[in-house]
């Protein structure tokens, strides 16, 4: 099968640098999160804190 395959470790740290570069870049070290339930918020909120952010 000639499908889509993605390293999920590979994608996780580079996902987690790039929030990393991008929060540092802005000065800033917490993310503010709404969690609604859905599943995006609990990705994001699994990446800020792979990232060693803080959450509000």
């Amino acid at each position: 099968m000639d499908g889509l395959f993605l390293d999920n470790k590979i994608t996780e740290k580079k996902i987690c640098a790039f929030l990393k570069k991008e929060f540092k870049k802005r000065g800033k070290i917490r993310a503010v999160l709404g969690v609604s339930g859905g599943i995006d918020s609990a990705i994001f909120a699994f990446f800020c804190k792979k990232a060693s952010m803080e959450l509000e």
